[in-house]
């Protein structure tokens, strides 16, 4: 595995090199093994592809030619809907920068064709959820939590509503803090603030 750990502490050196020059190129680097064991020469495959179980031979072109990319922004709704496992993350992605995608995360989520009483595709779609409501501007109140996931089907309405109402609890107590404060700055006493807002003596005071 001497390949290996060349490599592995070379990218450790490269990843040091990044956070203290983050605008910079990296540097090129050469590297040598000097080897002193009993057994002579050195008995072992110094090639990275060797370290792998690889009878198709994949690793040689996972390591040494460029990664395939796909252009998430070149491929329209209508052809990514074909594509059942990738298909909806692309689509997400295409989205995940616009003011209000909540109609855009339904339509995603009602076309959905995973069987998410599989552990892989149960799997599938708590990363998509992940990355719909950590990374996009869903509105989300109370009557889009009740009527919108409606929409969906059974087995991914379960999973939703978890975040929704987590979001739309969020959503709440960001409007209470803003309220809060309001009251606090005119001169309003804290138990008074407390009573209207629902916030904790310990969330006012901080």
């Amino acid at each position: 595995m001497m390949p290996f750990r060349v490599h592995h502490y070379l990218f450790g050196l490269f990843h040091d090199y990044r956070k203290l020059h983050p605008k910079k190129q990296l540097p090129a680097v050469y590297t040598l093994v000097f080897y002193h064991g009993t057994q002579t020469p050195y008995p072992h495959s110094l090639l990275l592809q060797d370290c792998f179980d690889d009878p198709l031979h994949i690793m040689s072109k996972v390591l040494y030619q460029k990664p395939p990319l796909i252009d998430a922004n070149q491929l329209s709704d209508k052809a990514l809907k074909k594509q059942r496992w990738i298909g909806p993350m692309l689509t997400a992605m295409n989205y995940i920068r616009k003011k209000d995608m909540t109609n855009e995360a339904l339509d995603i989520l009602t076309s959905i064709m995973w069987n998410t009483d599989k552990p892989v595709e149960k799997s599938l779609l708590r990363l998509l959820l992940n990355y719909l409501f950590r990374r996009g501007d869903i509105q989300i109140n109370k009557m889009t939590v009740k009527t919108k996931t409606q929409q969906l089907p059974s087995s991914i309405r379960r999973d939703v509503m978890t975040p929704a109402e987590q979001l739309e609890e969020r959503g709440s107590k960001e409007a209470s803090k803003e309220i809060a404060i309001k009251l606090l700055k005119e001169g309003s006493e804290t138990a008074f603030v407390h009573k209207i807002t629902g916030l904790s003596i310990a969330e006012l005071s901080s």
